[in-house]
């Protein structure tokens, strides 16, 4: 906030120093002082950790012990019976034979228990998704059930599709393709070995370059092809995306579309309202809905949308699956609702929000209708980089009730490894909840007459700035149009993430 404050007086045009100059030190001060309420240090022997057992449970114990981790902080879980067993034998056997080994799933656990965990390893060894491992519902159900501390880390481990397997390599390609194809930006190939988080190492996005999701006749215009061609490569790209998502948007989003809340500000239930989506149903030429027409603002709903088998009509806006996609599919698809089944699935709750954010007076309450006014008026709200508008309400109503998780991008850090003979991909990501943010509002229904109070308003934007420059190039599905500075200024370009690192060679050595 500080910095863009010294920006705003120092360095940017005339109007953006008046503006800012309604921010006084008096608030940044508050403002840094809750902010730093919520970064209390910590030791290693604080930090509570959560990992999958295996068979040989010690082996990860051990290290996090020589790294100062107090051994009644990790937890270890292991839903297979039999290698419960081993696992539970070797700790019986060893120097540590109270660590806490847990019979039964890590998400199972933390659907009962209230247990925040600073650090969570999910080796899954399988890939993302499985049909067998549901690797992608115990992802959903961490952020579901807040079981990751903030700030936090996550690491995840997932093997890569078998490419030997036609059917399972096709398979992943439908998912992954139509995952990526609607975004504006992918992580463009490199071998640079420059070690930034500003460094432009980005491509434009599929559609940019000609591509259409699938065609089985021309190959060569059909990114399905493209990415069966180098699986490996866009599906690195796809988990780090999945696990962005599911954190910051999925699961937070799911959670309130089941919730009380959702009947004070939504006329319907958001089922009904994912179900007055013309995405459902029309005739092709009809379909000029935002998720065809603006897929790289609503690229998660397109996805869904791409991924329904036995659609009732030819829709040419999306592909046809491979017959043996569809198992896998129809798994992730469902597996995004996390465990139990919620009433409202996230699917529904994501069309909805789709829904809300191109059509939102047809089904706000007078409550909603109150926020959203807060916004809409360009008169009383500095304009800066970006133009104010209804959207920088939305997310934020979400998280009075839910608790998005935003990625860090500068600090994560992406490996692959060969393990035996299985190709593995693994994420380390940090995690904020960002309620130095979020919480800075008042309760809803204070919140317009709050962004009448021109310091106010200004912290509380200044403050999302930093946010969006995280999210800018990989997800624009909330938060698009929020910067006050511009990511060409100095000092303020968004964060990108550094290449995934190939784990054994001499200069990749971790």
């Amino acid at each position: 906030m500080r910095k863009i404050k010294d920006f705003m007086d120092g360095k940017s045009t005339s109007y953006d120093a008046a503006a800012a100059s309604a921010l006084d030190e008096e608030t940044i001060a508050v403002w840094e002082a809750f902010w730093d309420a919520h970064f209390a240090p910590k030791t290693a022997g604080e930090l509570k950790i959560a990992y999958l057992a295996g068979p040989e449970p010690l082996n990860d114990f051990r290290v996090l012990i020589e790294l100062g981790v107090h051994p009644f902080n990790i937890w270890a879980f292991e839903t297979d019976n039999p290698t419960y067993n081993a696992a539970l034998m070797e700790v019986a056997e060893s120097e540590f034979p109270l660590l806490k080994l847990r019979r039964g799933s890590l998400d199972a656990f933390l659907r009962t228990a209230p247990t925040v965990f600073d650090i969570i390893y999910l080796d899954a060894c399988g890939p993302l998704p499985s049909t067998g491992q549901s690797t992608l519902r115990t992802l959903v159900d961490i952020f579901r059930y807040n079981g990751l501390a903030s700030p936090g880390v996550l690491i995840t481990n997932f093997a890569a599709p078998d490419e030997s397997d036609e059917q399972q390599a096709s398979a992943y390609a439908d998912l992954v393709s139509a995952s990526l194809y609607p975004r504006p930006f992918l992580e463009a190939p490199s071998d640079s070995e420059v070690d930034s988080a500003e460094t432009w190492n980005m491509d434009d996005g599929p559609q940019a370059h000609g591509f259409v999701c699938k065609d089985q006749m021309n190959t060569d215009e059909s990114f399905f092809h493209e990415v069966r061609k180098d699986l490996q490569s866009y599906y690195g790209q796809y988990i780090t995306r999945q696990i962005f998502d599911v954190a910051s948007l999925i699961a937070p989003w799911t959670v309130f579309a089941n919730s009380e809340a959702w009947n004070l500000y939504l006329k319907e239930p958001a089922s009904k309202v994912a179900a007055s989506s013309a995405d459902f149903g029309p005739s092709p030429e009809d379909d000029v809905t935002v998720l065809v027409t603006d897929s790289d603002m609503n690229a998660i709903g397109w996805t869904l949308n791409a991924s329904k088998n036995g659609k009732p009509y030819d829709d040419v806006n999306y592909p046809i699956l491979e017959t043996g996609s569809v198992k896998l599919i129809d798994s992730w698809r469902k597996q995004l609702s996390g465990q139990p089944t919620p009433k409202v699935s996230a699917e529904q709750a994501l069309i909805a929000y789709h829904v809300i954010r191109s059509e939102e007076q047809a089904f706000e309450t007078p409550a909603f209708d109150a926020i959203l006014n807060g916004f809409r008026y360009l008169d009383k709200m500095f304009l800066f980089c970006d133009v104010p508008n209804d959207e920088l309400a939305l997310l934020p109503l979400v998280a009075q009730y839910t608790r998005p998780m935003h990625y860090n991008v500068e600090r994560t850090r992406r490996f692959s490894y060969v393990a035996k003979s299985t190709r593995m991909f693994m994420d380390v990501v940090p995690f904020d909840a960002c309620r130095y943010v979020y919480d800075w509002l008042p309760p809803v229904d204070m919140a317009p007459s709050a962004f009448e109070l021109e310091n106010f308003q200004l912290a509380f934007r200044f403050a999302l700035d930093g946010i969006a420059k995280h999210t800018i190039r990989y997800n624009r599905e909330y938060f698009f149009g929020v910067h006050v500075a511009g990511v060409n200024h100095e000092g303020f370009c968004e964060k990108l993430l550094k290449p995934r690192k190939e784990i054994g060679e001499p200069n990749n050595a971790l």
